[in-house]
């Protein structure tokens, strides 16, 4: 007995060692620190949003591989494992998942930027193009007046969570006439998602003539919308 136990305790010295000689750590920055990084001669900006995402605006000298994209870690090899990545996407969600792949891929030193791409527009308060401004702030307040109950829910077109959540909202709003429900594409109504300070989806918002009620991170039934909206 004394033999197998020893022999057991051995097996697991060698599992943990070998464990920890395989790291699957990255470090999170925040957009100042991110902004002193991609100074860095030999940085690698990497955005994992879509193509489309990508088009409509990113951080200078950034390279576009979607992490969605069938062939992710295939095009990350063109990267250099040796030099630091800085990894974002809009809010955190792919770019975090992305980095631990990253690290998972041999890469030696990679960054994930918290918040995203959301967070550095805010901070560095970039200039929103006029096609990606949506709904103004005013008009938003408008609508808020103009009904006594409305659901606002921020969503965007890659949201895994927002997609699943669609046919709650769609149904809450059928059998809900009496309340506005205003979606709003995050990605088209830049200037009220700034405006808010989102980051994270999806993020749904109530208002009572005019004045919020409550804001919350996160999915939602239709009879958890009920309960809320009452």
């Amino acid at each position: 007995m004394r033999i197998k136990q020893l022999i057991s305790y051995a097996i697991l010295l060698l599992i943990g060692s070998s464990c920890q000689g395989q790291t699957t750590d990255f470090k999170q920055v925040d957009v100042t620190e991110f902004q002193k990084l991609a100074l860095h001669k030999d940085a690698q900006l990497l955005d994992v949003r879509t193509p489309g995402e990508f088009k409509n605006g990113t951080i200078s000298k950034s390279k576009n591989i979607d992490w969605n994209g069938a062939d992710f870690n295939k095009e990350v090899q063109q990267l250099d494992k040796e030099k630091p990545v800085l990894v974002f996407c809009l809010s955190g969600g792919r770019s975090k998942k992305a980095a631990a792949a990253l690290v998972s891929n041999g890469f030696k030193n990679v960054y994930e930027l918290k918040g995203g791409y959301s967070a550095y527009q805010n901070q560095a308060q970039l200039p929103i193009p006029e096609n990606q401004k949506g709904m103004s702030v005013s008009d938003f307040q408008a609508k808020l007046r103009a009904r006594k109950k409305t659901l606002v829910v921020f969503s965007a077109s890659w949201c895994a969570p927002c997609i699943k959540m669609k046919p709650e909202v769609e149904a809450f709003e059928k059998a809900h006439p009496e309340v506005q429900v205003l979606r709003l594409d995050v990605e088209a109504n830049k200037m009220l998602a700034r405006a808010f300070n989102v980051t994270t989806l999806p993020y749904v918002q109530f208002y009572e003539a005019g004045e919020q009620k409550w804001a919350e991170i996160g999915s939602f039934t239709t009879a958890q919308f009920e309960e809320k909206t009452k």
